[in-house]
């Protein structure tokens, strides 16, 4: 039975293969727990802090004018710096190769890049992007002094009016099953109130330092921060995205492996049943002598 021998060897390859990817996605989902909890702690803190910042510059004036917060007339004219964020492995599904469709047409050709996450740097030495800069190694849980470099860039290259504005390119969490890739205006700094929320700063506070001197040392940190959580974002996206692709690729296995052993017990079947023919045949022309 060769047949046999070969369908029984895919079985058990099939077999070993399911065992691995259960046990990738087992620590996917372990990992993807943990970035899920960090993506979601920090989200609220984020948006609070745009709104402090959104509620003081109200407050400080129309005539304050941070640099963060303005772009010239002639910085108009320059090129977009685009901060690409991917992840530092693979494994993980469409979730990158969606991720640098949007780049691509985000993107000009020679255009300005700063590269964060493995998958990221990798793709741009592959394009004309010119990379500014680059943070090839994340790691499973983002620290804030990893990615702060990368927004010391992004802010030296926009106050020196080099480029006209900086966004940013990443998978977005949304939800276990929901990624999507997603292009967010960092520089300038864009603040929104919300008077319903922010009725707390409507009160006669006496700031030390005053707003204004408050507002200039709080819009460096914002952005920051914002780089920060879209790194966690896409660190919880990326893990999502994994666990998912290593259940779906168990359970292709196993559907295989099904499949492959039902072929064999048909082909041992038939084996047996042309064995008991040729023994009936056998001991039928011994009966007729």
């Amino acid at each position: 039975m060769d047949g046999g021998k070969q369908l029984a060897r895919r079985i058990r390859s099939a077999r070993n293969i399911s065992q691995i990817t259960g046990a990738m996605e087992a620590v996917a989902a372990s990992k993807m727990k943990k970035a899920q909890a960090i993506a979601a702690g920090g989200q609220p803190y984020q948006e609070m802090l745009g709104m402090v910042a959104g509620q003081l510059r109200r407050q400080a004036g129309g005539d304050f004018g941070h640099p963060l917060l303005i772009q010239t007339e002639s910085q108009a004219a320059k090129p977009k710096l685009h901060i690409l964020i991917s992840s530092d492995k693979g494994l993980c599904g469409g979730l990158n190769s969606n991720l640098f469709r949007l780049a691509e047409r985000a993107i000009p050709a020679s255009g300005p890049v700063i590269a964060v996450g493995r998958k990221a740097v990798d793709y741009c030495h592959k394009t004309n992007w010119e990379m500014v800069g680059a943070n090839p190694e994340i790691g499973d849980k983002p620290d804030y002094s990893q990615t702060k470099p990368s927004s010391a860039i992004a802010m030296e290259e926009f106050l020196a009016r080099r480029v006209s504005s900086v966004v940013l390119i990443y998978q977005k969490f949304h939800n276990t099953l929901t990624q999507r890739p997603t292009a967010d205006t960092l520089l300038p700094v864009q603040l929104k109130t919300v008077e319903e929320e922010m009725k707390m700063f409507n009160l006669n506070y006496i700031f030390k330092p005053g707003r204004q001197e408050l507002l200039a040392d709080l819009l460096p940190y914002y952005v920051h921060m914002s780089l920060y959580q879209a790194v966690v974002s896409a660190k919880a996206a990326e893990q999502s995205a994994r666990m998912i692709a290593m259940k779906t690729a168990s359970d292709n296995a196993e559907d295989v492996r099904g499949n492959l052993q039902l072929l064999y017990n048909q082909k041992r079947q038939e084996m047996i049943t042309a064995e008991i023919s040729d023994v009936v045949t056998a001991g039928m022309a011994l009966y007729e002598k």
